[in-house]
């Protein structure tokens, strides 16, 4: 093979490669989930993770959007029950036929939110 063979060579196979990885970038993109989550907590519970799960929510779901709202539970009862939240983190919650709820952490902390609950709320370790 001649010198200009070798060089043309390199540079396809680097054309091939780069092109194949757009195609992957460019399928993820397209299965990513995309929507809104909105979020109401308690004010200690959005001091000591609120920022860890917005990280995290945008690195698992970079086309997905997080709204966090701050609230006391009693404040966060009636938008939960009116579709502006999604899930709320309760203190001591009374129940309510349209909202479901999960203990999140030991004590009266709940995770409520419209049936059915999309997940196990779990709180994980630092």
């Amino acid at each position: 093979m001649i010198d200009a063979g070798r060089i043309l060579l390199g540079h396809a196979r680097t054309m091939l490669a780069s092109s194949q990885h757009a195609r992957r970038e460019l399928e993820n993109l397209a299965s990513a989930p995309r929507g809104h989550v909105t979020i109401g907590m308690l004010p200690l519970v959005a001091l000591q993770c609120a920022a860890a799960l917005a990280r995290q929510f945008k690195a698992r779901f970079p086309l997905a959007m997080l709204t966090i709202t701050e609230g006391l539970s009693l404040h966060l009862r009636n938008p939960l029950s009116e579709d502006r939240l999604d899930i709320a983190v309760l203190f001591d919650p009374r129940p309510a036929p349209l909202i479901s709820n999960t203990s999140c952490w030991p004590g009266s902390t709940w995770c409520w939110s419209r049936p059915p609950m999309p997940s196990p709320c779990t709180p994980t370790s630092r």
